[in-house]
């Protein structure tokens, strides 16, 4: 039994519908996997900026605790040129501080 021309355009029309229905659904599925894909990515990202930063402070940590800041107490003593260099201007200081009162209150 062959279909009827009308039969046969009514069979064409529902096709139609059908295949853009699954296109129209398969376009969704690749929304909601692309949008799947760009979540994990940007959850991939995270991790890894969050890993690198905790690697980052452990290895700051472990170069502090082998190489400590130098404080006062671990300064090499003054060379003895060095401490004859600042006794001297700190005489000429004195005299010259000396001289300025001096001369102010005298003349």
């Amino acid at each position: 039994m062959a279909l009827s021309d009308e039969e046969r355009a009514e069979l064409e029309q529902l096709r139609a519908q059908k295949s853009a229905l699954e296109e129209a659904q398969r376009e969704q599925q690749e929304r909601a996997e692309l949008e799947q894909l760009r979540k994990q990515q940007k959850h991939a990202l995270e991790d890894a900026e969050f890993y690198a930063e905790r690697q980052r402070k452990k290895e700051e940590r472990r170069k502090a605790w082998e190489n400590p800041d130098y404080g006062v107490e671990d300064l090499e003593p003054m060379p003895l040129k060095q401490k004859i260099v600042i006794g001297v201007i700190a005489v000429i200081a004195v005299l010259v501080i000396g001289y300025v009162i001096y001369h102010n209150i005298v003349g």
